[in-house]
């Protein structure tokens, strides 16, 4: 063994060479989605066709009389089975409010139960949730007149009965039980 002392205070690194390390290659542009690219489209929309509830309901808040948002249908798309579907809510109390995530359902008409109560003329009505792939929501929380866009992604049923119709609902944390119903076509206008 053969000791040799140190010559200098810092001491080279006395492994063979390394292997230099290729520069990561760019990386590509990143590919922005459909949904995205709707919700985008929705907040830039001006003014909407809003939509207000029909139903009064109670509010828990009892804060301000009436439903706490209104909304408007954006762009339908559809690609394949799955459809994009783009909206605006706006809050339209003197409080914050929280804005839920969209649900969608299929909603129809019991006729066989409605010709067995038509005495009462009560019509039941059947409703069936429609899975949610993916949504967007620019906002949760929206402070008094402050609006928030929104896009919702889903795989369209396979077939409806002609008096079926798609739903999509939106509600806030207070409001949960009397969501704001916006139909939805059910053949997409665009692709």
């Amino acid at each position: 063994m053969n000791y040799q002392p140190a010559q200098s205070f810092l001491i080279g690194s006395t492994d063979s060479a390394t292997a230099r390390e290729e520069p990561a290659a760019k990386p590509q542009a990143k590919k922005i989605l459909l949904i995205d690219l709707a919700l985008e489209r929705e907040a830039n929309i001006a003014a909407p066709e809003w939509v207000e509830a029909t139903k009064q309901s109670k509010n828990p808040d009892a804060r301000a009389p009436g439903k706490p948002l209104t909304a408007a249908l954006g762009e339908v798309r559809s690609q394949g089975d799955e459809m994009l579907v783009a909206y605006s809510v706006m809050n339209t109390t003197d409080h914050w409010i929280e804005v839920l995530p969209p649900q969608l359902e299929l909603s129809s008409l019991d006729d066989e139960l409605a010709k067995k109560n038509d005495k009462k003329k009560h019509r039941q009505i059947l409703a069936e949730e429609v899975a949610v792939t993916d949504y967007r929501l620019n906002a949760t929380r929206l402070a008094p007149g402050e609006r928030a866009g929104g896009a919702v992604r889903f795989s369209r049923p396979g077939f409806k009965q002609s008096k079926d119709s798609l739903l999509l609902e939106l509600a806030t944390a207070s409001e949960v039980d009397n969501p704001l119903l916006l139909p939805v076509p059910f053949v997409a206008p665009t692709q």
